[in-house]
């Protein structure tokens, strides 16, 4: 394929492009704490250490558990689940642009219509589970929170839970 000759000279000029884009690409994250450069020298001296790749892994793994956290607190389910019922009161059932826009201004961060109506299917799908479960044994709730949860749901969807 290449000769040996041919393999240094590719291997430096890939080298040299990455030494060249680590210096245009310098504003690195202080929480890496090295530039391009710093890194493509480690790896070809091999002196990349079992420390730093921990460090990093710990960094993904505190990145990944923010993106799929919880983004409505429990004041905002609440806050759903009344605002739900006094919306269907006032209102019927109107569209869920209606409601995303009777509820928006209520809640602690502003959300999108998709995810207002995911976060009360969601919970309707979990109530239906609890009902049913209700029926065959007494319900037990770990705490206040989940009880509001409940006896708000069952206001909202009882009727359909007891259908089933």
């Amino acid at each position: 394929m290449f000769s040996n000759d041919e393999e240094a000279e590719i291997s430096q000029r890939d080298s040299k492009e990455s030494v060249e884009e680590g210096s245009s690409s310098h504003s690195k994250s202080k929480e890496e704490g090295k530039t391009t450069q710093e890194a493509a020298s480690k790896q070809q001296n091999g002196s990349s250490s079992d420390v730093e790749s921990l460090q990093q892994n710990e960094l993904i793994e505190k990145q990944s558990h923010f993106f799929f956290g919880q983004i409505f607190t429990d004041e905002d389910v609440i806050t759903l689940l009344q605002g739900q019922i006094d919306f269907k009161s006032e209102h019927g059932d109107e569209s869920k642009t209606e409601f995303h826009l009777f509820v928006k201004d209520k809640l602690h961060m502003e959300f999108t219509k998709l995810q207002v109506t995911e976060k009360l299917r969601r919970l309707k799908q979990k109530f239906l589970g609890n009902f049913n479960r209700k029926k065959q044994a007494p319900l037990e709730f770990s705490n206040a929170y989940e009880y509001t949860v409940f006896k708000l749901s069952e206001k909202l969807w009882g009727n359909e839970g007891q259908s089933l």
